[in-house]
Protein backbone atom coordinates (compact mmCIF):
# COMPACT_ATOMS: atom_id res chain seq x y z
CA UNK A 1 0.00 0.00 0.00
CA UNK A 2 2.22 2.79 -0.97
CA UNK A 3 -0.55 5.46 -2.10
CA UNK A 4 0.00 8.73 -1.17
CA UNK A 5 -1.94 10.03 2.00
CA UNK A 6 -4.07 13.14 0.66
CA UNK A 7 -6.95 15.23 1.97
CA UNK A 8 -8.75 18.42 1.80
CA UNK A 9 -7.44 20.72 3.95
CA UNK A 10 -9.73 23.38 5.44
CA UNK A 11 -8.35 26.31 7.13
CA UNK A 12 -11.86 27.87 8.58
CA UNK A 13 -12.78 30.49 7.19
CA UNK A 14 -10.67 31.15 4.50
CA UNK A 15 -9.10 28.44 2.53
CA UNK A 16 -9.98 24.79 1.24
CA UNK A 17 -7.19 22.76 -0.64
CA UNK A 18 -7.23 19.43 -2.14
CA UNK A 19 -4.79 16.79 -2.39
CA UNK A 20 -2.82 18.19 0.62
CA UNK A 21 -0.39 15.93 2.85
CA UNK A 22 -0.94 15.11 6.48
CA UNK A 23 2.64 16.65 6.55
CA UNK A 24 1.62 20.16 7.31
CA UNK A 25 3.42 22.50 10.01
CA UNK A 26 2.45 25.74 11.89
CA UNK A 27 4.92 28.38 12.03
CA UNK A 28 6.09 29.01 15.78
CA UNK A 29 3.94 32.02 15.52
CA UNK A 30 0.57 30.52 13.97
CA UNK A 31 1.18 33.56 10.81
CA UNK A 32 2.35 30.78 8.52
CA UNK A 33 1.02 27.22 7.22
CA UNK A 34 3.39 25.06 5.30
CA UNK A 35 1.88 22.01 3.70
CA UNK A 36 3.06 19.79 0.88
CA UNK A 37 0.29 19.19 -2.04
CA UNK A 38 0.54 16.79 -4.50
CA UNK A 39 0.34 17.26 -7.85
CA UNK A 40 -0.14 15.22 -11.53
CA UNK A 41 0.99 16.58 -14.14
CA UNK A 42 3.85 14.80 -16.08
CA UNK A 43 4.26 12.17 -12.78
CA UNK A 44 3.51 12.06 -9.08
CA UNK A 45 5.44 15.49 -7.36
CA UNK A 46 4.30 17.67 -4.14
CA UNK A 47 4.86 21.01 -4.34
CA UNK A 48 4.97 22.97 -1.07
CA UNK A 49 2.44 25.54 -0.32
CA UNK A 50 2.75 28.19 2.46
CA UNK A 51 -0.44 29.81 3.85
CA UNK A 52 0.11 33.31 4.96
CA UNK A 53 -2.99 34.03 7.46
CA UNK A 54 -2.56 37.63 7.76
CA UNK A 55 -2.26 38.53 4.07
CA UNK A 56 -4.88 35.85 3.51
CA UNK A 57 -2.80 34.47 0.50
CA UNK A 58 -1.42 30.89 -0.19
CA UNK A 59 2.07 30.88 -2.39
CA UNK A 60 3.37 27.60 -4.06
CA UNK A 61 6.28 25.98 -5.30
CA UNK A 62 6.92 24.18 -8.63
CA UNK A 63 5.95 20.33 -8.13
CA UNK A 64 9.54 19.37 -7.31
CA UNK A 65 9.13 17.16 -4.22
CA UNK A 66 9.35 13.20 -4.90
CA UNK A 67 7.66 13.37 -0.68
CA UNK A 68 7.94 16.03 1.67
CA UNK A 69 8.18 15.41 5.34
CA UNK A 70 8.26 18.35 7.49
CA UNK A 71 10.13 18.59 10.36
CA UNK A 72 9.96 22.15 12.02
CA UNK A 73 9.24 25.47 11.22
CA UNK A 74 10.77 28.25 13.94
CA UNK A 75 11.93 31.62 13.32
CA UNK A 76 11.00 31.84 9.43
CA UNK A 77 12.99 28.41 8.70
CA UNK A 78 11.34 25.45 7.31
CA UNK A 79 13.09 22.11 7.98
CA UNK A 80 12.50 18.75 6.68
CA UNK A 81 13.13 16.00 4.44
CA UNK A 82 12.16 14.60 0.99
CA UNK A 83 11.94 11.25 0.03
CA UNK A 84 13.00 9.68 3.20
CA UNK A 85 13.08 6.51 2.35
CA UNK A 86 14.22 6.45 -0.95
CA UNK A 87 17.64 8.60 -1.37
CA UNK A 88 16.43 11.33 1.20
CA UNK A 89 17.54 14.59 0.58
CA UNK A 90 17.27 17.17 3.84
CA UNK A 91 15.74 20.66 2.77
CA UNK A 92 15.87 24.00 4.55
CA UNK A 93 14.15 26.86 3.66
CA UNK A 94 13.84 30.37 4.63
CA UNK A 95 9.81 31.28 4.42
CA UNK A 96 10.27 35.00 3.72
CA UNK A 97 12.81 34.55 0.97
CA UNK A 98 10.92 31.11 -0.27
CA UNK A 99 7.44 33.47 -0.67
CA UNK A 100 8.92 36.02 -3.11
CA UNK A 101 9.70 33.26 -5.25
CA UNK A 102 6.76 31.24 -5.16
CA UNK A 103 3.84 32.02 -6.86
CA UNK A 104 0.53 33.38 -5.47
CA UNK A 105 -2.58 31.32 -6.14
CA UNK A 106 -5.77 32.93 -7.31
CA UNK A 107 -8.75 31.20 -7.58
CA UNK A 108 -8.75 28.09 -9.30
CA UNK A 109 -10.76 25.88 -6.61
CA UNK A 110 -7.26 26.56 -4.22
CA UNK A 111 -9.34 28.69 -1.79
CA UNK A 112 -12.42 30.33 -1.10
Amino acid sequence: MSGPTKGLLSVEPLFDIPDCSPSFIWSHDSRYLAVPQWKYWFRRRERLLIIDTHQKAVFASRSVFRLLILDSFRDGIIVGTDSPLRKPRRITLVADEEVKKFKRIEGGGAYR
